[in-house]
């Protein structure tokens, strides 16, 4: 498994790497999900805001699974089931907080299918089925945010298609405001 190799040797520079690398992750999922919030906090604000809450709460269960030893306590371990645990729990509101079935149908089942596939195969690995389940678990968790890409690409699209027909209060479209500033 990930964590038997960032241990072995005993304080080998995997250790550090290991640890540095998770500390990266977890600021990177703060930032990203606080981004998230700010993008979707106006469609659903309760959904969202439950979503950057729950995704903040797995950050600390992230660093005890990299800072605690796996073999030397038992949190290692409950870090890491916890940390997967509030990962669903987050993509799952997220998913219903931005779901928009009417543009993009297999988008809001795709991002389901992805908290149903990590979770299935962390638990799947944890019950002895394969110790690859624990690398597709890891990828498909923090994969699983570059999905948000494709709805901030619709968000955009959409933006940019209702902007053509703004008036800009003089009976000309905003296509032709910004015609003209290219032009100047």
């Amino acid at each position: 498994p990930i964590s038997t190799y960032a241990a072995i040797p005993h304080d080998g520079p995997q250790w550090t790497v290991f640890r540095l690398g998770f500390t990266l992750v977890g600021l990177q999922m703060l930032t990203l999900s606080w981004s998230r919030w700010y993008v979707t906090r106006s469609s659903n604000p309760l959904l969202s805001g439950l979503s950057a809450v729950v995704m903040w709460l797995s950050v600390p269960f992230l660093l005890t699974m990299a800072y605690i030893r796996d073999g030397t306590s038992s949190w290692h371990l409950y870090g890491a089931i916890i940390a997967f645990v509030l990962f669903a729990v987050a993509y799952a509101l997220d998913a219903w907080a931005d779901n928009n079935t009417e543009r993009f149908p297999l988008l809001f089942g795709a991002r389901v299918g992805f908290v149903v596939a990590f979770l299935a195969s962390f638990f799947a690995w944890f019950a002895g089925c394969g110790t690859w389940l624990e690398y597709a678990a890891v990828v498909l968790a923090f994969v699983s945010p570059l999905t948000w890409s494709l709805q901030a690409c619709s968000r955009r699209d959409a933006g940019s298609a209702n902007n053509r027909t703004l008036s800009l209060g003089a009976g000309e479209s905003a296509e032709v405001e910004m015609r003209r500033a290219a032009e100047a």
